[in-house]
């Protein structure tokens, strides 16, 4: 359990790492894309996700456990949503292999460490 500033900071340092990265693949994949419909849907549901993001106040959220909550969909939501895109067929295995797999990985990793923050 945490217990001190330090170790909710820690937290919120390790959830901001998590996404971050699960971020930059979105991103990366975002930019490399050739096919311009996938490209520009992928694109745009990554932009309303950095929107969403930024939109979480740390303070406004209320308990440590919330912000994460809070940060932990938004990272789900985006991982939803690009999976739902229609991918363009040569380039699907990679894109599902290379990073949407990984992220959902680090996403469920994730999910039980979020009962580990402060609820208060």
């Amino acid at each position: 359990m945490i217990t001190s500033r330090r170790e909710s900071a820690t937290a919120r340092a390790a959830l901001t790492a998590v996404a971050v990265l699960g971020l930059s693949a979105a991103v990366t994949a975002c930019g490399h894309q050739s096919r311009s419909d996938f490209a520009s849907a992928a694109d745009s549901a990554c932009r309303q996700s950095v929107d969403a993001i930024k939109d979480i106040d740390p303070v406004s959220s209320g308990s440590p456990r919330q912000y994460g909550i809070d940060y932990f969909t938004a990272y789900d939501r985006l991982l939803a949503q690009l999976g739902d895109i229609a991918m363009p067929a040569h380039d699907e295995d990679r894109i599902r292999s290379e990073w949407i797999a990984p992220a959902r990985a680090d996403l469920a990793a994730l999910r039980p460490k979020l009962a580990l923050l402060p609820a208060r």
